[in-house]
């Protein structure tokens, strides 16, 4: 299946993926008519690969938690949103719901395999995850002990190179206590301001002369989490 445009997101994933295919496959084509299900697919050694890309957003995130939708926020309007940051939770629902369309996309561009590939945007909006490697170890375990069809899951974090993060090396019993270590000593939140404008609005502003609104705390998905922040599950 093909569209016209990609989104902005696609493209940046694209441009990295394009960079991790130049760096660890030898004569790979891309089959440039398919662009959507899945968002991108290539050929290698006479295999047929597709990926999907996942666009880990805070829209997705206050869907995820039904805090709030993002839908009701008011466009020109700044809100403070106060995100969980559980990458144990976060991949299991990547991967849980992308499942279900493993052999769609297997189908519809004839493939052999497919992989995931999770990311957050792209450098034109806020980055909320991190850079710790305490969190991205957990999305590595997760990942790697999480039952999926995808071939290779793959992360990528900002303007970093994309890396596997469904490995043997993480598989097994001893990693998912690793885990559970990270866990008991709770989860960060990462705190952003950010404002809703409309397709016709202000291709850039400066947020700070923009009105707060609201204060949002979006809560954790995991029931009584420990956490340091009590207005997070407000």
């Amino acid at each position: 299946m093909t569209r016209t445009k990609l989104k902005s997101d696609e493209i940046f994933a694209k441009r990295h993926l394009c960079q991790y295919l130049d760096k660890n496959y030898t004569s790979y084509e891309i089959d440039e008519s398919i662009t959507d299900d899945p968002d991108f697919v290539f050929e290698h050694e006479s295999r047929r690969i597709g990926v999907e890309f996942s666009h880990i957003t805070i829209p997705q995130l206050m869907e995820w938690a039904a805090r709030k939708q993002y839908d009701d926020l008011d466009h020109d309007a700044r809100y403070i949103i106060t995100i969980p940051i559980e990458p144990h939770m976060w991949v299991q629902k990547v991967l849980r719901d992308k499942n279900v369309l493993h052999e769609k996309y297997i189908n519809s561009s004839g493939l052999d395999e497919c992989w995931l590939l999770l990311h957050e945007g792209d450098n034109g909006r806020k980055w909320f995850i991190p850079k710790d490697e305490k969190l991205i170890l957990v999305f590595k375990i997760y990942a790697s002990n999480f039952a999926t069809k995808y071939k290779k899951v793959l992360y990528l974090h900002q303007e970093e190179k994309i890396m596997d993060i469904r490995t043997d090396e993480f598989k097994g019993l001893n990693s998912i206590s690793r885990a559970l270590s990270i866990a008991q000593k709770g989860w960060p939140t990462q705190v952003i301001h950010h404002v809703r404008t409309t397709p016709k609005g202000k291709t850039t502003i400066n947020i700070d002369d923009v009105p707060i609104k609201e204060h949002i705390f979006i809560p954790y998905l995991e029931p009584n989490v420990y956490h340091g922040d009590p207005d997070a599950n407000a």
